[in-house]
């Protein structure tokens, strides 16, 4: 067991805390989901987190970055196909994780 349970669970309400406060108030969406119809980035983390701790989740977080990553490129080209390659906005050149447009922003991660 890494991190043990209770930091699992303190982990786990953070990200919860995230969902519940922020997410909603950011202007995008996680891309992969978007992309995939699978859960966010953010709910892999939490679930994951409470199975096999924080210390395994550091380790896999990157991957999944990348993943969302690569959906945010899909969605931007699915986009510059059904407009024309007219007033696209950028995807995000963010270290880790980017975003999906939601009103034609984009996003500006991390914070």
């Amino acid at each position: 067991m890494h991190g043990g349970p209770m930091f699992r669970y303190v982990a786990a309400g953070a990200i919860v805390g995230y969902q519940k406060y922020l997410s909603p108030h950011k202007g995008y969406v996680c891309a992969f989901r978007l992309h995939t119809q699978r859960c966010s980035c953010s709910e892999f983390a939490r679930k994951y987190v409470l199975r096999h701790g924080v210390l395994k989740l550091l380790f896999v977080l990157p991957a999944r970055f990348a993943k969302c990553k690569q959906a945010a490129m899909a969605l931007k080209e699915k986009l510059a196909v059904e407009k024309g390659g007219d007033n696209i906005p950028p995807v995000c050149n963010a270290l880790m994780c980017d975003c999906a447009p939601v009103g034609g922003e984009c996003c500006t991660w991390p914070f």
